[in-house]
């Protein structure tokens, strides 16, 4: 059952996903026209796109493994808000090069937010996946167990 949810959830990512990153570029490119510097390619469009499909995707993924496991959508959301804006700046402070270990730094370097890293495109592409197979198979086995309990 978890696998057909999460079958869903990746396939409402990947559409919301190229919903918003179409209006985005949409939005962006025009304004970016008249803006001095290097013009950007295709290539360039494509490549933030292709992060930003990709991170959607995965991030949904990792959110709905973790909404199996905690079971609450209140303490869902404080958790989620707890880790992002308490341990992750923490774990800057102490570990700065960390943080694009962590889910939010890949997806924000996956996505093309985060600049002057440690980690490539790819690498930060593997370690969200890292996550998020490591997560989904928690979850699986949780509910798993819920099922015969």
């Amino acid at each position: 059952m978890l696998s057909a949810r999460i079958a869903a959830y990746a396939l409402t990512g990947l559409l919301l996903g190229a919903l918003t990153t179409t209006v985005s570029v949409g939005l962006a490119l025009p304004l970016l026209s008249d803006q001095p510097g290097p013009d950007l390619t295709s290539a360039d469009v494509g490549a933030v796109v292709a992060g930003n499909l990709v991170a959607f995707v995965l991030s949904t993924i990792l959110g709905a493994a973790l909404g199996a496991l905690i079971r609450s959508p209140v303490l869902g959301v404080v958790v989620l808000l707890v880790v992002n804006f308490a341990v992750v700046p923490l774990l800057s402070g102490v570990w700065e090069a960390g943080v694009n270990l962590t889910p939010f730094g890949a997806a924000g370097i996956l996505s093309r937010m985060t600049h002057h890293t440690t980690l490539s495109v790819v690498s930060a592409g593997w370690v969200l996946a890292a996550w998020t197979v490591a997560v989904t198979l928690v979850a699986v086995v949780v509910e798993r167990r819920r099922d015969l309990a």
